[in-house]
């Protein structure tokens, strides 16, 4: 793979930004252009701007070591209001266009940040999603869990598609007949 695809977003350092998701990327990148430590140091400015860019010229004067900067920036980049900020996100979480593995994803991500690991909650939020269409075929199933109302979710979806499949084989196996015929 190459570098420039794996080449960092500029890091601002400002409120929403996921600064080790950010760095992980950074890292990839690293690997990708074979840079050594120092070398890793040396060119992070050239990927930060406004605070972050602030913060790296104070930090890297008396600051060498790529470890010691790498997880310096992480300490002070992190999202101190992650589990706030994940709850407001549950709260107006909508699953419309979605599909269950986005779901899936999306949601479990959440209930870490927001550190939920009751069931019954997980359910909730999951219901609370949902179109109501796909909230009946939940409810009709008898989901219990989080994890049984995705799985049928899956199984819905899986459904529909074969469903749609078989109905556009029939029109074109019509529509072959019309023109032989």
């Amino acid at each position: 793979m190459s570098a420039k695809v794996l080449e960092p977003k500029i890091f601002y350092g400002k409120e929403g930004e996921d600064s080790s998701r950010w760095m992980k990327r950074y890292e990839c990148f690293r690997e990708a252009c074979k840079w050594s430590d120092s070398e890793a140091t040396d060119y992070l400015d050239l990927f930060l701007e406004g605070r972050s860019l602030n913060w790296y010229k104070g930090f890297t004067i008396n600051n060498k070591d790529w470890e010691t900067v790498k997880l310096n920036f992480l300490e002070v980049f992190a999202d101190k209001d992650e589990e706030i900020t994940a709850w407001n996100e549950l709260i107006k979480f909508d699953s419309t266009g979605k599909d269950s593995i986005e779901i899936s994803g999306l949601l479990t991500h959440l209930f870490s940040k927001a550190k939920i690991s009751n069931d019954h909650e997980k359910l909730k939020y999951l219901m609370k999603s949902l179109e109501p269409s796909k909230r009946r075929k939940v409810l009709e199933a008898g989901a219990e869990t989080f994890k049984s109302a995705l799985e049928t979710l899956t199984r819905k979806e899986k459904f529909e598609k074969n469903h749609w499949r078989r109905r556009i084989a029939v029109i074109v196996i019509k529509k072959i007949g019309e023109r032989n015929g």
